[in-house]
């Protein structure tokens, strides 16, 4: 298994991983802080291993779950589920802790979904 990156800039902005457990289940969480840039977001996408649980720190952005829109702002939550389609673009710049939970928490286990349109 590959050694993760505990720091990585992307095209929507850059994360940093604070935290990674694997409990005696199996189970694994992680946790990172995700940093996204003005008029930027990440893919609409989906999982197939983890949940994920979000929390809004700084900045303003609109969040989209399964296809249900709505704006989010310092100290709003999301609870994404396995296989639910999401995304997330910042309106502000927009930093938000991300806790993962799941039996394999990989940079592989993401569908990105193309579309023809913007959300």
């Amino acid at each position: 298994m590959a050694e993760r990156l505990l720091y990585e800039k992307r095209q929507w902005g850059e994360y940093h991983v604070l935290y990674e457990r694997t409990f005696p289940d199996g189970i694994s969480a992680l946790t990172k802080e995700l940093v996204i840039e003005a008029g930027k977001g990440i893919s609409y996408q989906r999982h197939f291993h983890r949940d994920e649980y979000w929390t809004i720190i700084d900045g303003e952005g609109e969040i989209i779950i399964d296809g249900e829109k709505r704006t989010v702002k310092r100290g709003d939550t999301a609870i994404i589920k396995k296989l639910q389609l999401h995304t997330l673009k910042a309106i502000t710049r927009l930093t938000i802790i991300e806790v993962q939970i799941g039996d394999i928490l990989s940079e592989d286990d993401i569908e990105r979904i193309f579309l023809t349109s913007e959300l």
